[in-house]
């Protein structure tokens, strides 16, 4: 079936998703999020679902990231989901050129290995235990590498597991060439500060510089995650990925009672690649690190009141935490292409 979705006279999310209720029936547990319209999407397969989308450039402007993220996500699934096509008309006035590869800017890779695995059973950190055919980390490197944006790949992680890292590198990708190894340090943020720092005494960071930070216990990074959050981040100077919570949620003080339930179409779950011009977060850092403990870049830049740009993130982007996630890590990895 084709279809023509006009946004041009929505001022609100609910008014978003009602419109795509008129062209896709939702079952029960549908909601007013990208998240479970992502999963509809992702679950189509009776009949051809043909899109076109005008009227982007109508939305007001507090509407127009959770617009883009909408493009984002749909033009995703159409790329693997046959049965779904959403087209995106130039009448709207959102098209953007390609991104070029030629940046007139350095861009760095980190990828944060300094974890220890302590919630993981065994002696092996949990980076270098096997998920499919190779070390966990190793998925996410070879996704950098095979990437045309990166001047180089920096690999913060504890001493002790240099030498094994270096050896997974000869072992997996020995042509690769732009790699370095570092030690990290205690926390996370001392481990950026670390890799930034070492960044900017080896090669020199220019002003507009950027540094896309990723998890390695995340093993499905995807070429248009670091795509957009590098576009984010040239536009904004910081992005996240992040993806809406399609779980009810809860407040409770003290981890006894429910004493509130939070809307959870205002709720994100924050991703990784966290991405943003190195000098402005260098900064900000600098004055903030002895007053604050953070866990991750959005942390920083929000008490900084400093905005951040959501980039839509994958479901598939799991984060391994405990042994158990292992096992759905793999198996996503090896069925992807038939979920």
């Amino acid at each position: 079936m084709k279809y023509q979705l006009d946004l041009s006279n929505v001022k609100t999310k609910e008014e978003f998703h009602e419109l795509i209720r008129e062209i896709l029936p939702a079952p029960d547990y549908y909601g007013n999020n990208l998240d479970a319209l992502n999963d509809i999407l992702w679950d189509h397969g009776e009949g051809d679902l043909d899109v076109q989308v005008i009227g982007m450039d109508k939305v007001p402007e507090d509407l127009k990231g959770y617009m883009e993220a909408f493009r984002s996500m749909a033009e995703d699934v159409s790329e693997e989901n046959p049965t779904v096509n959403f087209t995106f008309g130039e009448e709207d006035g959102m098209e953007e050129e390609s991104f070029d590869e030629e940046v007139p800017v350095a861009i760095y890779a980190v990828l944060m290995a300094g974890g220890r695995g302590s919630r993981m059973e065994g002696d092996i950190p949990k980076q270098f235990r096997m998920v499919g055919d190779k070390p966990l980390i190793i998925h996410s490197l070879m996704a950098m590498v095979d990437s045309p944006y990166f001047r180089r790949v920096i690999i913060p992680l504890p001493e002790e597991h240099i030498e094994l890292m270096g050896e997974l590198i000869e072992s997996y990708c020995p042509e690769a060439g732009i790699i370095d190894l570092i030690v990290g340090g205690e926390e996370r943020a001392e481990t950026l500060e670390k890799a930034l720092n070492y960044i900017e005494d080896t090669y020199g960071l220019e002003e507009w510089d950027i540094v896309l930070t990723h998890d390695a216990a995340r093993p499905n990074l995807s070429q248009r995650m670091m795509k957009e959050s590098i576009e984010s981040a040239l536009t904004c100077g910081a992005s996240t990925c992040a993806i809406q919570a399609t779980d009810t949620i809860a407040y409770s003080t003290e981890g006894e009672v429910v004493e509130d339930i939070i809307d959870r179409d205002s709720i994100y779950r924050i991703q990784t690649p966290q991405t943003f011009i190195a000098k402005l977060y260098m900064d900000i850092w600098e004055q903030l690190k002895e007053e604050y403990s953070f866990t991750d870049v959005t942390g920083v830049f929000n008490v900084a009141e400093f905005s951040v740009a959501i980039v839509q993130g994958d479901r598939w982007n799991l984060k391994i935490t405990y042994e158990e996630d292992l096992i759905v890590a793999e198996a996503l990895l090896n069925n992807r292409e038939e979920l």
